[in-house]
């Protein structure tokens, strides 16, 4: 009988924290759950976004990529200037020295590895970068216009710490040595033949006029990625 007690005792416990439990879940309201359709559509949406948003060159998980950039200063127009893209810890570094009398620019690029990127669907490019004052430009080249480069000034910050830039296609200017090219063919609808990718610094903004705080000396940008948004 008293084991009997004790068992009755138990269970109206446990029966009460049931009740107590129940309570406390009508506080929180449960969003209902969204229909198949709904879901479908967000999938082929998510699905579709991340076919065009990727990574270029993430220097964080490969340092080494910073192999596949190379030199084009203003050596090539009689200018002093001299640069080069270094493997970092996490990130590359974009460094050497502007000589501002002469051609005044130091600049690395990369050629895509299959010829051509095809960056169609994309809104711009997003960096990860980490300045030392000046503006920088990013620079891309396509195969409608081989010799026009499609600039655009950035601001990446000071040296402590890293922020993220987005550059939208549309605003790149279209120049050649310096000079806008008006009639150049427009970037975003030439994006499926992206040959090449690169940063400079100048003593030119992007649309020709004088870049003030381009200084004669030694520089450095560094880059944790490349990337392009949808």
């Amino acid at each position: 009988r008293r084991s009997r007690v004790v068992a009755e005792g138990l269970a109206q416990d446990a029966l009460t924290r049931g009740r107590r439990r129940d309570r406390g879940r009508k506080k929180t309201r449960t969003a209902p759950m969204p229909s198949l359709a709904l879901v479908a559509a967000c999938m082929a949406h998510t699905t579709a976004a991340a076919s065009h948003s990727r990574s270029l060159f993430d220097f964080t998980a490969n340092p080494a990529l910073a192999k596949n950039f190379f030199p084009q200063d203003d050596r090539v127009m009689g200018g002093r200037s001299v640069s080069a893209m270094t493997s970092q810890l996490d990130h590359a570094r974009f460094t050497g020295e502007l000589v501002l009398p002469g051609g005044g620019f130091a600049s690395i690029r990369a050629n895509a590895q299959e010829g051509a990127w095809d960056l169609s669907g994309s809104q711009g490019a997003e960096l990860v970068v980490r300045g030392d004052g000046p503006p920088y430009k990013l620079v891309v080249r396509i195969t409608a216009a081989p010799r026009v480069s499609y600039q655009q000034d950035f601001e990446p910050g000071d040296k402590t710490e890293w922020c993220t830039v987005k550059l939208l296609w549309c605003d790149f200017v279209p120049t050649y040595l310096g000079r806008v090219v008006p009639d150049a063919p427009k970037l975003g609808s030439e994006l499926s033949q992206v040959t090449s990718v690169g940063f400079m610094l100048s003593k030119l903004t992007d649309i020709g006029q004088a870049n003030s705080r381009a200084k004669d000396g030694p520089f450095r940008l560094d880059v944790q990625s490349v990337s392009i948004f949808p």
